[in-house]
């Protein structure tokens, strides 16, 4: 599991594969029983569901989703609740596909919670796949974002020379439901 999440095979080795990752951060509240009930939403868009604590393995179609949720370790850092799916590039639209309705659940899950603040964002897939332990997180709005046209590739600034393909960052068409909070 932890192999997959970090983009390598059992072997060690990595398999060319893209991670998608969405991340909820929440910094001073996380809902009780959020994860639970969100276990419950997501059950009619995925199969092959196998559930632990803290982590659901799953497919949407034939693609590959995980939903971790990491209880915050002390004070300063935020409980984090992640959508994450991985696919090659060219057919990184198929991670897409299978992770915008997971996305778009919790944030209708989440609006139950007026006021609640937390903060969405993509990680940067370069840092996924270099194993950085603080990968840049580019901001959730993006999510419901039209890609910008004639942008092929944005910089990650945690590595300047880095080029992310836009493709990683931007869903193929913007979610229905922005996923910050008001």
């Amino acid at each position: 599991a932890e192999a997959w999440i970090n983009g390598t095979s059992l072997g060690g080795q990595s398999f060319g594969a893209e991670q998608l990752q969405i991340e909820y951060n929440f910094p001073f509240i996380f809902p009780p029983g959020l994860f639970a009930r969100y276990s419950v939403q997501i059950n009619s868009h995925v199969v092959q569901r196998s559930d632990g604590k803290h982590q659901i393995y799953a497919y949407r179609g034939k693609v590959p989703v995980v939903i971790s949720y990491r209880p915050a370790k002390g004070t300063q850092q935020p409980d984090i609740l992640s959508i994450a799916s991985h696919a090659s590039l060219p057919n990184i639209w198929t991670a897409w596909q299978a992770i915008t309705p997971l996305v778009e659940e919790l944030n209708i899950l989440l609006q139950e919670w007026p006021g609640l603040y937390y903060s969405v964002h993509v990680l940067c897939s370069k840092c996924l796949k270099r194993g950085s332990p603080h990968p840049h997180t580019f901001p959730g709005e993006l999510l419901s974002q039209p890609r910008p046209e004639g942008v092929t590739e944005i910089i990650c600034p945690k590595n300047g020379n880095e080029r992310v393909n836009v493709a990683l960052v931007y869903p193929p068409t913007p979610t229905v439901i922005s996923p910050c909070s008001k």
